[in-house]
């Protein structure tokens, strides 16, 4: 019986190392510190013309491995952030807007992550729809 625990607790540990995603482990790596290298915003304004906006260097990302983060934007100001990925799809919600964002995790390795997600918001009746790609590097 006792040899029968031992293996039935060796797999369930191995299911949940298995379980976890390999993006998951790739964001927490190196002190879980990336650059924005790349933040291109696509908005349109109540489904009018869309405007493009794009920024390289716009920031650092810290992921915790708590599920926690912060980004500090380069251009000035903040923001905390909990993080959680599932499958290739990674879910930020940002603290002070109490807002959930979905991203794609289109491409992951060691050294950078690409992403891309929509999200809208309204402001005074007015709805903006954004699309975003953001390419990370890691920072050693």
């Amino acid at each position: 019986m006792q040899k029968t625990m031992r293996i039935l607790s060796i797999c369930l540990l191995f299911i949940a190392m298995a379980s976890c995603g390999k993006t998951e482990k790739v964001l927490v790596k190196q002190d879980g510190i990336w650059n924005v290298d790349k933040l291109t915003s696509i908005t349109s304004v109540n489904g009018g013309t869309p405007t493009t906006d794009s920024e390289t260097n716009a920031g650092t990302i810290t992921f915790s491995e708590d599920g926690t983060g912060i980004i500090v934007y380069t251009a000035g100001g903040g923001d905390s952030f909990d993080w959680e990925v599932d499958g290739d799809i990674i879910t930020i919600t940002f603290l002070s807007l109490g807002m959930a964002i979905d991203y794609d995790i289109n491409e992951s390795s060691k050294n950078e992550q690409v992403w891309s997600g929509s999200y809208s918001y309204d402001i005074l009746g007015m709805t903006y729809d954004v699309d975003q790609e953001i390419t990370l590097g890691r920072l050693d």
